[in-house]
């Protein structure tokens, strides 16, 4: 090999490591600035300031929960409650009963009766689906202090007063009295 040939060796040689070492990640010829430090993204959470407490009013709070003695079943005093007419309207009527219990009720009523499909039921939304001559529908229940409101809504959320519903309605008021 000539001198010739060993200095080009070299000179690529260097000029390859001089351009590893350019391109390199060692920050040389990078900007010293964090472009993320301050991006919205890395802020701290703000809370507005209506949403730091929880809510108090009369809806939110829990009911007392009645004292039942150990002898008497659960439903032997349940029945219908005995609330002004003003109160009780066409799409619904109020049960003297717990939540839970009306719950239990309601599911093994509706279940027995003959000509109504039981669907879906969601016990944490109060809800059961049912059909009942060619129309579908969620019996709602709502607690109310010490007794229950069970109404009937469309799968809308819309308050159903008549047709199969109110129907419905009736004999499960019937059933449970």
């Amino acid at each position: 090999m000539s001198t010739r040939d060993t200095g080009i060796r070299y000179a690529l040689i260097g000029i390859i490591a001089v351009s590893l070492l350019a391109t390199s990640g060692c920050g040389w010829f990078r900007s010293k600035k964090d472009p993320y430090r301050n991006a919205a993204e890395n802020r701290p959470l703000e809370i507005p300031p209506d949403l730091d407490r929880p809510r108090v009013d009369p809806a939110m709070q829990i009911p007392p929960v009645a004292s039942r003695t150990p002898s008497a079943p659960a439903s032997a005093g349940a029945s219908i409650s005995a609330v002004p007419q003003a109160l009780v309207s066409e799409g619904q009527f109020v049960l003297a009963d717990a939540l839970d219990s009306a719950w239990r009720r309601v599911g093994l009523a509706l279940e027995r009766m003959d000509g109504v499909t039981v669907g879906t039921r969601s016990e944490a939304l109060g809800t059961t689906e049912v059909a009942y001559k060619g129309q579908t529908f969620l019996i709602r229940l709502r607690a109310q202090n010490q007794s229950t409101e069970v109404s009937a809504v469309s799968t809308d959320g819309r308050s159903l007063q008549g047709g199969p519903a109110a129907e419905l309605l009736g004999l499960l008021k019937a059933r449970l009295g």
